[in-house]
């Protein structure tokens, strides 16, 4: 588990049914719903592809240049970062770290209009793309519980006219807070998925090595009077630079 001073904090289980009513339109629940269940169908195949499929709904739902992922690490303290890109690559940051960080320690939902007036912000990434982030909007993801298991950050809320960015508004945020809950129960069952798959294919593995091993003991007990007299050939009067099988 984490430490007390970066462990994150237990969060109220989503937005009220008023929020969320004033926030949602047609679009946006045909939008979520189809969200639910294309995440549940990634999570079969591995929780890496729920994650992604995750990511690549956000951008489209809250209508932002891009999306990633922090999940939470509790054995390294650490925030495992993923983006849309797929990579497999290890992006690792500390629990309490920039932005994300102060989202997941808090267990409540940021959003900023200007990321560089924001101290937490940390301007190296920007550096080395070459992306500019203005507007981010943050939130933890949890489960059912309400215990944060990631964070998910959007970046850069697209202007309607096409030209630029601009703030992200309130009912993104109520937007957000639901997203966040129903992809905490979904993570967490791919999580448990993925771990019973391993679990089965290690189970199976040793199964393989066990019946191998019975093969052998089966191929030898079958001739088991020639197997000794084999063996005495080797070892006991016979020329021992001309050992013989004794048949039986």
């Amino acid at each position: 588990m984490g430490n007390s001073s970066t462990r994150g904090k237990s969060k109220s289980l989503g937005p009220s049914i008023e929020a969320l009513m004033s926030a949602v339109t047609p679009k946006h629940m045909a939008a979520l719903l189809t969200m639910v269940k294309e995440i549940n169908l990634a999570g079969q195949t591995s929780l890496d592809s729920a994650v992604h499929r995750a990511i690549e709904f956000s951008s489209g739902i809250l209508e932002c240049d891009r999306s990633s992922m922090f999940i939470v690490d509790e054995i390294t303290d650490q925030l495992l970062v993923r983006d849309a890109s797929g990579s497999d690559v290890d992006i690792r940051i500390p629990m309490n770290a920039g932005i994300a960080g102060a989202v997941y320690c808090k267990g409540e939902i940021v959003n900023i209009p200007d990321a560089y007036k924001d101290e937490r912000f940390n301007k190296d990434t920007d550096a080395k793309t070459g992306y500019k982030t203005t507007s981010l909007l943050c939130s933890p993801v949890y489960d059912s519980q309400g215990n944060t298991i990631a964070v998910l950050e959007a970046i850069n809320k697209k202007n309607k006219s096409g030209d630029g960015f601009v703030p992200f508004t309130k009912e993104d945020e109520v937007l957000i807070d639901y997203m966040a809950g129903q992809l905490g129960v979904i993570l967490l069952n791919a999580k448990i998925y993925e771990d019973a798959q391993k679990s089965q294919k290690k189970v199976e593995a040793m199964m393989d090595i066990v019946r191998a091993l019975h093969g052998d003991r089966r191929r030898h007990n079958s001739h088991p009077k020639k197997f000794w007299h084999c063996w005495i050939g080797r070892h006991g009067g016979q020329d021992r630079q001309h050992p013989r099988c004794v048949q039986g």
